[in-house]
C-alpha cells in the first residue's frame, strides 16, 4: 500500500514538472478518486503525459498503474512488430495481462475507448496455442471475445483488444492490421 502511494505520488511529481518545464507544452492531468484502492481492482492514477521517450517525442500516450505494473496507451497505429520494437525502443515492453485484476484495470481504463491496442499476446509457434512473447509463458488465463480467437482466413496470430468496446480480446492479422499499442514495465 505505501509503495503503490508512493508510485502514485512520484507519477503525480513527473507529470507536474512535465507541465511546469519551460521547454515542454503543457501536460494535463486526469483527477482519478479512486488513486488509492486497497481493492487493486479500479487503476491507481492516470495522466496524459507528451512522450519524451527519443523517436516518440510528441506521440501522446495514457499512463496508468495496474496491480504491479504501469502500462503506457499509445496512440500511434502500426503493425503488431513494430509495435514491439516501438516498447522495446523505449526501453518497455509490450504489454501483457497477467490475471483478472489486470484485465478488469483496463476494462475501466478503455470503458469509453474505441481505440484497438496490441498486446503481447501470440499463437505463431502453435495455432490456438498463445503465450505472451515478453515473457515466454503460455497465456494462463484468457478473455476472449465471443466466437474468439477464430484465426480468419487463416492469418491472424497476434493478440489486439478492445474491439469489441469492452476491453476483450481477439486475434488479428500481425503484419496487416494497424492498431495503437499497449507498452509496460512492472513496479
Amino acid at each position: 500500500m505505501i509503495l503503490k502511494l508512493v508510485l502514485v505520488l512520484l507519477t503525480f511529481a513527473v507529470c507536474n514538472l512535465r507541465a511546469t518545464s519551460d521547454d515542454q507544452e503543457s501536460t494535463t492531468m486526469l483527477y482519478d478518486p479512486n488513486v488509492i484502492d486497497v481493492n487493486d481492482t479500479e487503476p491507481l492514477s492516470s495522466s496524459v503525459e507528451q512522450d519524451d521517450t527519443p523517436g516518440r517525442a510528441g506521440i501522446d500516450s495514457l499512463l496508468f498503474l495496474a496491480h504491479n505494473k504501469i502500462y503506457y496507451l499509445r496512440n500511434q497505429k502500426v503493425p503488431y512488430w513494430r509495435a514491439v520494437q516501438n516498447c522495446i525502443d523505449e526501453g518497455k515492453r509490450i504489454a501483457s495481462i497477467d490475471n483478472r485484476v489486470q484485465q478488469s484495470d483496463l476494462v475501466n481504463m478503455l470503458r469509453n475507448s474505441h481505440e484497438i491496442y496490441w498486446v503481447a499476446g501470440v499463437d505463431l509457434g502453435h495455432e490456438g496455442s498463445w503465450v505472451w512473447i515478453n515473457k515466454h509463458v503460455k497465456i494462463m488465463e484468457q478473455f476472449w471475445a465471443a466466437n474468439q480467437p477464430d484465426n480468419f482466413y487463416g492469418a491472424e496470430h497476434c493478440l489486439a483488444i478492445n474491439e469489441f468496446g469492452s476491453a476483450l480480446w481477439n486475434d488479428q492479422n500481425c503484419d496487416v492490421t494497424l492498431y495503437n499499442y499497449i507498452c509496460e514495465i512492472n513496479v
